[in-house]
């Protein structure tokens, strides 16, 4: 058997970046579990000691565990994971497998660009990779306020199903040829979004031009925005110069 050794929640997501894994109960456990093809999520900036969430793709069906309450322990190496609960409940062996079926990778932490993520549903690169649907920051948010809301289902739901249900209109648009772009263009090649050496597929570079256009798009309405109060706080000023002027009269 190969050397199991302890991992912090930075150490899981090292190794199954990028990963399929599979999922099943140890014999001990009160919690059983089977998941065949599954993504494995572990963030430490959730919570106290961060968070593990297991998402199977076929199915939608999703464990969440919070480290600080429900991981007693966490042992693995490359090829496998195995994680104890606490209160002597059993744990789950995890074994990595192939690589994830990923439309979208996530975006590197350090770029600028912060997309809003609601609580009761899932991120925009989240919802692509599970719709296999393109959407834009703008309309991710009118999908989130308008058909989700107004859906009243959870989000496991209401994403699986998002294409036979709640959509408006899919348009599918096959994929074949060669693209080409220059490394320099910034907005094709995803510059600054993930590594310093990274080739991004179709999708990513749709997607980064999308986000360029959103950040554009912010700025300018920053930008309209001050103008705007700095236009009130003058005629303000304006309206009390002329009152005080008539009071004098």
């Amino acid at each position: 058997m190969e050397r199991l050794n302890e991992l912090t929640i930075t150490d899981v997501r090292e190794l199954v970046n990028g990963r399929n894994v599979t999922v099943s109960s140890t014999d001990d456990s009160a919690i059983v579990v089977h998941m065949k093809e599954a993504i494995m999520i572990a963030d430490p900036d959730i919570g106290t000691d961060g968070k593990i969430t297991l998402l199977e793709i076929d199915t939608g069906c999703k464990i969440e565990l919070d480290c600080d309450k429900m991981i007693n322990s966490i042992h693995g190496n490359e090829n496998t994971i195995v994680i104890r609960f606490c209160n002597g409940m059993g744990g789950l062996d995890i074994e990595i497998t192939g690589k994830v079926s990923c439309l979208i990778h996530p975006i590197d932490k350090e770029f600028d660009c912060k997309e809003l993520v609601h609580e009761d549903f899932i991120s925009r690169d989240e919802f692509i990779n599970r719709t296999g649907v393109f959407v834009t920051p703008e309309h991710y948010e009118y999908i989130y306020d308008i058909k989700f809301k107004e859906a009243d289902v959870s989000a496991d739901e209401f994403v699986n199903n998002y294409e036979s249900k709640y959509a408006d209109c899919i348009e599918e648009i096959p994929l074949n040829g060669t693209f080409k772009y220059e490394i320099m263009d910034e907005n094709l090649s995803s510059a600054g979004m993930y590594e310093d050496v990274y080739s991004p597929n179709i999708w990513e570079i749709v997607n980064s031009l999308a986000i360029s256009y959103n950040m554009e798009y912010q700025s300018k309405w920053e930008f309209v925005e001050k103008y705007r109060a700095a236009l009130e706080d003058n005629l303000k000023t304006l309206n009390e110069i002329k009152a005080e002027l008539s009071n004098k009269e």
